[in-house]
């Protein structure tokens, strides 16, 4: 279905010429004016196609002659005239008839040539006078085509071309403006049937990235389905169109089956042509054609791709792009600027046409200005807890730096939790201060809970559980369960290696009976049989070696969960290992990183069979982890450690998340996280469910000489066994 009338204004994306884009102002709003020098190209069905000049062309100008100009071959005088004379004047008007004839036939030869030539004659030298017509027209077209006047701007370059006295730029220059005035006038068959003659006076040849556009342009505008399907399928298909072009068509097709509502089919077609891009340019303009066939599909249509593209894909082609228009949408039809605006910034990192965002976004903050968008942290600042603290402000400045290098106003604000009126430093801050983390401790957060203002800001809590609140209604949770080191575990022992039996040996304090317990509700709701469960008394270790022998005998375990401290785990290791369980698996709490952070020592040979669950992995491959140790680096700044990476992850990721207005509610917060989530996380990647409920999975990591590294677990299989 063609596109409605639309008009040109200044305004970033893809469209006919650079930095414009089009806006749909609906079908009948510009009535075409009659064009009393246009002629419409005959349909395939019609006699004039036959004609010799139609093969290949979509319109023939006929340069007129003039006819019938009565005059007198002699000047007879007016006598009578004898019977010889008038024989003679017989003879004499036939063997004029006969030169006339002649004459005729002539002229009409050569008319039919001057039809079959190409519609811009080659130039011609011209006197005087002719180049000083051309030059007057020149500048009158080009007045009319800077004023916007499309229709007048066509008819003075169709003048022109008509004149044979272009020739170089001046050729060019009016071959293109014809056909994009055309194109601006729904003259889509004169713009077709010029747009090779452009090709062939451009410099760039068919490589001109504007013809390109036209083409594609004026192949959409034909009215009849069936002329656009073949003309798009034709360029998509030939080997001998520029890979652009191609693509461009490929494209186009993929906007009408859009339209159609054939989803899986554009999906289909949209992997191909990315699979086609070899190099970044080539990605980056397959980024804009797309873009410029989502601006004409539908809301329902828009976002019905977007439901079948899996989460894991949501950073990655085609989805960046459906995400950009939707955020363009919301931008323009004055939804939530602050939220389009965070989403246009957050796609930047995943696209591959930057210029795309930057034109973006400078149009719409020309409009609307640019938002504001800011992060509040309690932490102790002051105190015991203080260095923690100051590591999470550490992390957090480096991001907030990192935001502001990329063109983001994002602002950082810390209340000491240590405080005494810490509590109305928080219930003071300006509006556009509605996200909080923190704080990091139970009482604090029991002071928070009290003052009521858990219902005036959004607040993701620094701590592995919230109590008396039900998180995903009115708080989030920022930080690890004890329920993620279990369900991490266990993904590993029993959905990744199968184990169904386990065991769990534990010390009898608060912390040890804890993780036991989760740890075999959990088994529980696996089906996995827990063999054996047997506590030790933490203080005194000299027990712990007849503990673990009556244990190891009492059951036969594939996996082994010892929920102690790093110092238990030393001793008794090596009882396990002593009782011949050598093909167990021992799985350690999180509680083990803290103490080996700081080991310079490990007996690695009794630990080549252990693991345990982390947040933090210093050597962790990824994006977010790398831009963490650069930005620390930059600033002369230690290596970081859990803390640092905490408050690194929470600004990056409250800035994902975007401003917060006044009257929020859970749903539209619990919606924003699952879009917010997908980031580059430098500690383990956190995930929300749709009620807002965080689970974090967490790096498994093995024992070391110098601290800890991620497992393999395909080599701790095979030493398993």
């Amino acid at each position: 279905m063609m596109p409605p009338v639309s008009r040109i204004v200044q305004f970033p994306g893809p469209a006919l010429f650079p930095g414009q884009i089009r806006v749909l102002l609906g079908p009948g709003t510009r009535p075409k004016p009659h064009n009393p020098r246009h002629r419409p190209a005959p349909s395939r069905s019609s006699p004039a196609a036959s004609h010799p000049c139609q093969a290949g062309r979509s319109r023939i100008r006929s340069r007129g002659f003039i006819s019938g100009t009565a005059f007198n071959a002699f000047n007879l005088d007016s006598k009578i005239m004898t019977p010889r004379s008038l024989t003679h004047l017989t003879w004499i008007r036939r063997s004029w008839a006969v030169y006339l004839l002649a004459l005729g036939v002539l002229f009409s030869a050569m008319f039919l040539a001057t039809a079959c030539e190409r519609r811009v004659v080659q130039p011609i030298t011209t006197p005087d006078q002719g180049q000083t017509e051309t030059r007057t027209l020149l500048a009158e077209a080009d007045q009319a085509w800077q004023a916007e006047n499309f229709y007048q701007s066509q008819a003075l370059y169709d003048r022109l071309l008509n004149t044979g006295r272009l020739a170089g730029a001046d050729l060019e220059l009016a071959l293109e403006r014809f056909v994009l005035s055309a194109i601006e006038n729904r003259d889509f068959a004169s713009a077709l049937g010029a747009i090779h003659d452009w090709s062939q006076a451009s410099s760039q040849g068919r490589d001109n990235r504007v013809w390109q556009d036209a083409y594609i342009t004026a192949i959409k505008g034909l009215s009849d389905p069936y002329e656009r399907e073949t003309g798009l399928t034709r360029l998509a298909t030939d080997p001998v169109w520029p890979w652009r072009l191609k693509a461009l068509a490929q494209l186009a097709l993929a906007g009408m089956y859009w339209n159609s509502g054939d989803i899986h089919r554009v999906l289909d077609m949209l992997d191909q042509v990315w699979a086609q891009a070899a190099n970044s340019q080539q990605k980056a303009d397959v980024e804009e054609g797309l873009l410029r066939e989502a601006m004409y599909v539908d809301n329902d249509n828009l976002e019905a791709i977007g439901l079948l593209i899996p989460a894991e894909d949501q950073t990655s082609f085609p989805y960046t792009v459906i995400q950009l228009e939707m955020a363009r949408r919301q931008a323009v039809t004055g939804g939530d600027w602050a939220e389009a605006w965070q989403t246009i910034q957050t796609l930047r990192q995943y696209m591959a046409n930057s210029r795309l965002i930057d034109e973006l976004l400078a149009s719409l903050e020309g409009e609307r200005g640019q938002p504001v968008n800011g992060v509040v942290l309690a932490l102790p600042l002051t105190g015991q807890y203080a260095t923690f603290g100051w590591k999470v402000v550490r992390g957090a400045g480096t991001a907030q730096w990192q935001l502001v290098q990329d063109g983001m106003d994002f602002a950082v604000e810390v209340v000491n939790t240590e405080s005494p009126d810490w509590i109305d430093a928080l219930g003071a801050m300006p509006e556009s201060y509605m996200i909080v983390g923190g704080p990091l401790r139970a009482n604090k957060f029991e002071e928070l809970r009290s003052s009521g203002l858990l219902s005036r800001q959004v607040y993701f809590s620094f701590l592995r559980n919230v109590e008396g609140v039900t998180e995903g209604q009115s708080v989030w949770r920022f930080f690890p369960s004890r329920e993620d080191q279990v369900r991490s575990l266990l993904d590993l022992a029993n959905g990744t290696y199968g184990f169904t039996s386990m065991g769990v040996m534990f010390p009898d304090d608060n912390f040890g009976r804890g993780m036991a317990t989760l740890f075999q509700q959990e088994c529980h709701s696996r089906g996995v049989v827990v063999a054996g469960a047997q506590s030790y008394p933490a203080d005194d270790h000299t027990t712990w070696g007849d503990a673990v022998g009556d244990f190891i005998r009492g059951g036969a375990f594939e996996a082994i969960f010892l929920p102690g401290d790093w110092a238990h785990a030393e001793m008794i290791v090596p009882y396990i290992l002593y009782y011949d369980a050598r093909g167990t698996l021992v799985m350690g709490p999180a509680l083990w990183g803290q103490s080996l952070s700081r080991r310079g020592f490990v007996a690695e040979s009794d630990f080549e069979h252990a693991v345990f669950p982390g947040t933090w992995d210093p050597e962790n491959n990824a994006t977010g982890t790398h831009g963490l140790h650069a930005g620390l680096e930059n600033q002369g700044l230690s290596a970081p450690d859990f803390w640092v990476a905490l408050g690194y992850d929470f600004v990056r990721f409250a800035n994902q998340l975007g401003s917060i207005e006044p009257g929020w509610n859970s749903r539209d917060v619990n919606a924003r996280l699952q879009n917010a989530q997908h980031m580059d996380w430098a500690m383990a990647p956190m995930t929300w469910d749709e009620q807002g409920r965080a689970s974090q999975k967490l790096f498994l990591l093995r024992p070391g000489s110098g601290g800890f590294r991620q497992i393999d677990e395909d080599a701790l299989r095979t030493r398993l066994r």
